[in-house]
C-alpha cells in the first residue's frame, strides 16, 4: 500500500517545485545503492507495482458536484502515528489480483498488533458477558477494516476494497462515519483513544478555511490539512462531524473537541437556517431542506446546552424540532419524509409538501434521538410521545419480520434498490439507544432486535473479517466477490460498539 500512496499523493503542482530536490535524492540513492550492492554482493531488482494507479476524489453520493482537490506530497501528510496498530489479516483475501494487492499495515508502523482473545459464547441474559462479546466482535471487524481501508501515515481512507479501477479516497461523509465508529470504539475502550485522535486528525484534510480560520468541512479531501477547497459543502456532513466531536469530548474531556462542535453548530445556524420558514438547507445550493440536515441537529444542540449551559442551544433544538414535525413528518406512519421545498407567491415564501419524497431509516432514527434528548432536559411529554411514536413507526415500516423466523431484518438498500446503505440503520439504532435513557423498557425490545440480527450475521456469514450488507440473507448479488465499501463496514463495527456500550449500561 505504501507504493500506492506515494503514487497517489504526488500532485502536479508540486512536481515543478520539487524537481531539483528529487533529482538530488535520486542521485544520492543511486550512489548509496551502488555502495551497498558492492559491499553486500546482493542483486536487487524490481519495479513499482503501483505505477498505473491513479487517485480519484469522488463527489458525494446523490449530491454535490465538486471538482476533486489536488493531492499533496507524502511528506505533507506524515504525522504522528497512533500507538495502537490493528493486526494484519493473515487469512487469504478472495479475488485479489496482484495489481489490487495491498501491503500490510504493519509496514506503516512498528508497533505490535493487538492480540484479541475471543470470550466464551455469551448468554443473552448475562449483560456483562454480552458487552464483552460485542466488544470483541467490534475489535475483530475493526482490525481488518483498518488494514484494508485506512493508511495511517497519510490519513487516507479508501472508498472500496479491493480497489476498483482508480483508488479513491472517501468523501467527508464516509470519513465522518469512520470518525463516528472510532469515537464509539474509544467510548467502550480507552486504549482506542490514540487511534481516535489519529482518525480525527485526518478529518483536517476536509477542512476549508476562511480568513485563516476553520469555516467548515467540504465534501472532497484536500491536498493538505486545513487546505480543502471548492464550494461542495454539505451541511448535514458538518452536523454528523459535530456529533463526533461531542463524543470525542466525552471520551477525553479535551475542550478543543467541544470548541469544534460549537463552531460547527453555530456555523450551521448562521449559514444554513432558512429564516422565513425555518429548517436547515441540505447543502450550499440552498434548494431544499432535508430531514438529514434537520433531525440530526436536535441532539447535538441539546448536548451543547447540557455541557455549556447556554440557553441558545436549547432554543435552537426546539426550533428545529418544531420545523421537522410540522414540515417533514408523515403523521400516518410516524416516520419522516426525505425533504421539503418552498416557493414564492406574490413575494411571500410558501412551504411546500414533503409527501412522496421517500423514507430512509436514519431520518426517523435521528428524530428519536433528538426528541429523547429534548425530553431529558425539559420533561415535556410531547417530546417523549414523539420519540415513542417514531420508535414504533420505524419498526413497523422498516423492520422485516418475514425474512428469517424469529428475527427482524433491517433495510440494506435504498428504497429504490440502487445501493446498499447499512449506515442508515446505524442512526436508527442510535435513536433506539438514546431512547433507552428516557424509556428503557420500551427501547430494549427494539435494541435487542438489532443485537439478534447482527449476531445472526456474525454466526452464519462472517467471511475474512467482514459481514454482509444483508444480515439475515447473507452474501448475494456478487457483492463479496466484487468489492467492499468503507461506509458499510465501518457501520457494522459501530453497531457492535454501540451494543457493547449499551449492554454494559443495562439495568
Amino acid at each position: 500500500m505504501k507504493d500506492k500512496i506515494k503514487q497517489l499523493l504526488h500532485s502536479e503542482s508540486f512536481v515543478g517545485i520539487a524537481c531539483g530536490v528529487l533529482c538530488l535524492i535520486v542521485i544520492a540513492a543511486i550512489v548509496l545503492g551502488a555502495v551497498l550492492l558492492t559491499r553486500n554482493k546482493t542483486e536487487v531488482t524490481g519495479e513499482n507495482p503501483a505505477s498505473d494507479i491513479s487517485f480519484a476524489l469522488p463527489s458525494e453520493t446523490e449530491s454535490v458536484n465538486e471538482s476533486s482537490a489536488a493531492a499533496s506530497d507524502a511528506s505533507q501528510a506524515q504525522q504522528t502515528s497512533s500507538s495502537r496498530q490493528p493486526a494484519a489479516n493473515t487469512s487469504s483475501r478472495q479475488n485479489q489480483t496482484s495489481s489490487q494487492a495491498t501491503t500490510s499495515r504493519s509496514e506503516t508502523t512498528s508497533s505490535e498488533p493487538e492480540a484479541l482473545v475471543e470470550p466464551p459464547k455469551a448468554d443473552a441474559n448475562d449483560y456483562k458477558a454480552m458487552a464483552a462479546q460485542n466488544t470483541y466482535r467490534a475489535k475483530l471487524l475493526a482490525q481488518n477494516y483498518y488494514e484494508d481501508f485506512f493508511d495511517e501515515p497519510t490519513r487516507i481512507q479508501f472508498m472500496n476494497y479491493p480497489f476498483s479501477g482508480a483508488a479513491s479516497a472517501t468523501t467527508a461523509w464516509e470519513y465522518g462515519a469512520l470518525m463516528s465508529m472510532q469515537t464509539m470504539m474509544a467510548k467502550i475502550d480507552k486504549s482506542e483513544i490514540p487511534l481516535m485522535e489519529t482518525v480525527i486528525d485526518g478529518m483536517n484534510y476536509y477542512a476549508r478555511t476562511k480568513d485563516g480560520e476553520l469555516e467548515a468541512y467540504v465534501v472532497n479531501r484536500g491536498s493538505y490539512p486545513m487546505g480543502a477547497s471548492g464550494e461542495g459543502l454539505a451541511y448535514d456532513d458538518n452536523i454528523w462531524i459535530a456529533i463526533n466531536f461531542i463524543q470525542a469530548y466525552k471520551d477525553t474531556n479535551d475542550r478543543s473537541y467541544l470548541e469544534m462542535a460549537e463552531h460547527l453548530m453555530n456555523y450551521l445556524w448562521e449559514e444554513a437556517w432558512f429564516e422565513p420558514l425555518g429548517g436547515f438547507f441540505w447543502d450550499y445550493r440552498k434548494e431544499a431542506r432535508h430531514s438529514c440536515s434537520n433531525n440530526p441537529a436536535i441532539k447535538p444542540y441539546v448536548d451543547l446546552y447540557k455541557i455549556t449551559g447556554k440557553e441558545v442551544y436549547l432554543d435552537r433544538a426546539k426550533q428545529v424540532f418544531e420545523f421537522s414535525v410540522n414540515a417533514l413528518k408523515d403523521d400516518q406512519r410516524n416516520i419522516y419524509e426525505d425533504l421539503v421545498g418552498a416557493r414564492q407567491v406574490n413575494g411571500e415564501w410558501v412551504e411546500g409538501s414533503s409527501a412522496g419524497t421517500g423514507f430512509y431509516s436514519y431520518n426517523t432514527g435521528s428524530m428519536i434521538s433528538g426528541a429523547s434528548a429534548l425530553y431529558s432536559v425539559t420533561h415535556d411529554q410531547k417530546y417523549l410521545t414523539e420519540a415513542l411514536e417514531c420508535a414504533e413507526g420505524a419498526y413497523k415500516y422498516f423492520g422485516n419480520r418475514n425474512q428469517v423466523k424469529g428475527y427482524v431484518g433491517w433495510p440494506y438498500q435504498r428504497e429504490n434498490g440502487s445501493e446498499t446503505q447499512i449506515w442508515f440503520n446505524v442512526i436508527l439504532l442510535r435513536g433506539y439507544i438514546d431512547l433507552y435513557d428516557v424509556a428503557p423498557e420500551e427501547a430494549t425490545k427494539y435494541i435487542l432486535m438489532f443485537q439478534n440480527s447482527i449476531d445472526y450475521a456474525f454466526d452464519n456469514y462472517l467471511d475474512n473479517g467482514y459481514l454482509p450488507y444483508d444480515w439475515l440473507g447473507g452474501w448475494h448479488n456478487g457483492e463479496r466477490d466484487r468489492y467492499l465499501r468503507a461506509l458499510d463496514h465501518s457501520s457494522n463495527i459501530e453497531v457492535y460498539a454501540m451494543l457493547a456500550d449499551w449492554q454494559s449500561r443495562r439495568q
